[in-house]
């Protein structure tokens, strides 16, 4: 099966524009790699943080991929909740940060784990982080399913899944134009 193949012809809706991009992207990361490598996260999560009822806050919408995979592994009380911030938008270039949205629970004392897609220039989860510790909360970590190497940021992700390239990634809750992201494996785009 061809994932991306599959994605590409099942739709009318797609944009002439994002299915060209789509249709030149080449699979950097199989869905079964992928898999694995989220099931030894969980496993490191569960070491470090199963006694400390931690808060998982997904950062929409990058992470709900992550973030769905991880609440099928990490069986240890926890409760879930999201924020919804974004730099990107549509666009490939990041800009201001817009808040648009949260809920969870009180944050005052406790763990928070923010899940995220991919970490670049790290000024989303870095702002993020700075946000909930003025909150109160008593740590603050950062999960992401990739850290792009080579690139200087104000912040490191405390978990990562994979390091990457840079190179425009889409799948496993990265996107572009708020396309792919549903797709189990990761592909890099030759052109953008």
């Amino acid at each position: 099966m061809n994932d991306l193949r599959d994605y590409l012809t099942c739709g009318e809706g797609l944009p002439r524009e994002t299915a060209r991009m789509l249709a030149g992207a080449v699979e950097v990361v199989a869905p079964e790699v992928v898999e694995k490598l989220v099931d030894q996260l969980a496993v490191r999560l569960t070491v470090d943080l199963q006694e400390t009822n931690p808060i998982f806050l997904t950062v929409l919408h990058g992470g709900l991929s992550l973030m769905g995979m991880l609440m099928r592994r990490v069986v240890f009380p926890c409760e879930f909740g999201y924020v919804h911030v974004s730099r990107y938008g549509e666009q490939t270039q990041g800009k201001e940060l817009s808040w648009l949205g949260s809920a969870h629970t009180e944050v005052v004392g406790r763990t928070v784990v923010l899940v995220d897609d991919i970490i670049d220039e790290g000024e989303t989860l870095h702002a993020l982080v700075e946000h909930f510790r003025q909150l109160g909360a008593k740590d603050v970590f950062t999960v992401v399913l990739v850290s792009r190497l080579g690139l200087s940021r104000p912040i490191e992700a405390t978990y990562e899944v994979l390091q990457l390239e840079p190179g425009f990634l889409v799948g496993c809750g990265m996107d572009v134009a708020g396309y792919a992201r549903n797709l189990p494996g990761i592909y890099r785009l030759r052109d953008t």
